[in-house]
């Protein structure tokens, strides 16, 4: 399981908003090829979620809790029983 600053760092890297220290922590990251698949999915939805963005301005919360939810979704769905994460 992921812990909390490690979604907020991927949310941080989806939403455009990482430090160089941060982007080079996510790519070490998504080296692991579960980590990389698993990212993949979140990405997805993070894209299919563009409404978030009003006027120019973007919803980091709205995006947040439409994300948590279809990881928590995926992971029951696809993961019973596996670790994802080292």
């Amino acid at each position: 399981m992921l812990n909390e600053a490690l979604w907020s760092l991927i949310a941080k890297y989806l939403a455009g908003e990482c430090t160089e220290e941060e982007t080079a922590s996510i790519e070490a990251w998504l080296h692991n090829e579960n980590n990389s698949e698993f990212f993949k999915e979140l990405e997805n939805t993070w894209k299919s979620h563009e409404p978030a963005y009003e006027a120019g301005n973007f919803n980091i919360h709205y995006c947040w809790e439409i994300l948590t939810y279809k990881i928590k979704t995926y992971q029951k769905e696809t993961y019973k029983g596996m670790t994802l994460f080292e």
